[in-house]
């Protein structure tokens, strides 16, 4: 059975490729748990004694419901005695030995055929032939008082069993009915020949098939066909196809819908949900504090009462790790700070930033490299006056500020004027502790 696996597994691999056999497997895994019991039990029973994997005994189990093809023959003498024949073709266009002229497959079946007496409180129920290792039942006889006798052939059509086994999987239909699953419960439960052709007759099955049926009556011979539904009509087939094809659509516009949002996010500035969520946050903040105010409220105290402890801490261990002011590092940074302060100081109208961006579009609101800005916005006059209050503060605050310099009279005069002496400190500082001592041996006249 292993070497069938492996013949089977490498010709879907010659076919398909490495991706679609590993899909298949671990699809296969997928299916495995989805199977009713005892199917379920004993597939799972036999990869644990065998040592094989699940997914390969699970393939080996529902191989006939993929791909096969298999012919029946009964026959009646006028002496009354039945002759039914059977052949299976499986295997068939499945690696040609051009050698010995026959189906590879076909041929590593040959030696797991078994004859099995399937028994019940110690009496037999009915005789079947198989293969070792397979759960189901594909030709059979029952032996009691109403004898009849049973052979399971695959019927062509376009939907095969590829459909059915996808419906399984993807969209979880699981009214259907397994073949060979099938066709043994009812050899367990049928005693006469108009038991089994009802019970053959009327479920839905996954794979369109025929079912030859003979008793030893005059006139017991019938193929039942099996399919979607009694007759597995084309127009149910359709319908069955119509919903792969909708549910193929619709992870198709999922996955569109996906990639545009991507898309969208990549395209907005850095941190934008963050800032935006932020500026939510106090806007919202404000109409709590403004509702407070009209009600004569406190709203610093009244959102005090609710902080907890806990949260409290945390709030002053994060002022603690913060640094206020981390000093003069470059101009480029004190420009960043400066900008930064303004922003934080500014409050953003969010009705009127989304009234702003529905105006002039999102790819010119935001900017891009090709954007050309110039003409879509204009300042409204309450902008342009708080930019003219923030500027006259700032040049007030400059005005007032003065930086307080100790001047030492014992310093050495190495200056002639006070634009030397300031670049002549410049220089001290950049470079004193590399001349220092050179500075000391001219001064004491030891230089070499």
């Amino acid at each position: 059975m292993e070497a069938l696996i492996n013949d089977v597994t490498q010709l879907v691999h010659d076919i398909a490729g490495e991706g679609v056999l590993q899909f298949l497997l671990r699809s296969l895994r997928e299916v495995t748990a989805t199977l009713p019991e005892p199917y379920k039990e004993e597939i799972e029973g036999i990869a644990l004694v065998s040592g094989m994997p699940v997914s390969t005994v699970t393939l080996y189990n529902i191989f006939y419901e993929l791909f096969t093809f298999c012919t029946s023959l009964v026959v009646q003498d006028p002496s009354g005695h039945l002759y039914h024949g059977r052949n299976l073709d499986t295997g068939v266009f499945l690696g040609w030995d051009s050698q010995n002229h026959t189906w590879r497959v076909a041929e590593l079946l040959r030696p797991l055929t078994v004859r099995l007496r399937w028994t019940k409180g110690g009496a037999t129920v009915f005789e079947s032939l198989g293969f070792a290792g397979y759960v189901g039942v594909l030709t059979a006889v029952e032996e009691g008082e109403g004898s009849f006798t049973f052979s399971l052939n695959k019927r062509f059509a376009l939907n095969g069993g590829f459909v059915g086994l996808l419906e399984w999987m993807l969209l979880n239909d699981r009214d259907q009915r397994w073949v060979s699953f099938l066709t043994r419960e009812v050899m367990e439960g049928a005693t006469t020949y108009r038991e089994a052709r009802q019970a053959l007759a009327t479920p839905r099955l996954l794979a369109p098939v025929y079912f030859i049926l003979a008793g030893t009556q005059p006139g017991q011979r019938q193929a039942v066909a099996g399919g979607s539904g009694v007759a597995g009509k084309m127009s149910d087939f359709k319908s069955r196809l119509a919903k792969l094809h909708t549910k193929r659509n619709e992870a198709s516009m999922l996955n569109h819908k996906e990639v545009v949002e991507e898309n969208r996010l990549k395209q907005m500035p850095k941190n934008y949900a963050k800032k935006r969520h932020r500026l939510e946050a106090e806007q919202a903040e404000d109409q709590r504090r403004e509702e407070a105010e009209a009600e004569g409220k406190d709203y610093d105290r009244m959102k005090l009462l609710n902080v907890g402890a806990d949260e409290a801490e945390r709030w002053e261990r994060r002022k603690k790790k913060k640094n206020p002011d981390i000093g003069f590092s470059t101009y480029e940074d004190a420009t960043i700070r400066q900008y930064k302060r303004l922003i934080n100081n500014k409050k953003v109208n969010m009705e009127e930033y989304e009234r702003e961006k529905l105006a002039v579009g999102e790819d010119a609101f935001y900017g891009h490299d090709n954007t050309i800005a110039i003409g879509l916005h204009k300042d409204s006059k309450g902008a342009i006056d708080n930019m003219v209050e923030d500027l006259e503060k700032q040049i007030s605050k400059r005005e007032k500020y003065s930086r307080r310099r100790i001047f030492d009279d014992d310093a050495d005069i190495n200056f002639i004027n006070e634009r030397n002496m300031k670049f002549n400190k410049k220089l001290e500082r950049f470079y004193g502790d590399y001349t220092e001592e050179i500075k000391q041996n001219l001064e004491r006249g030891t230089a070499v």
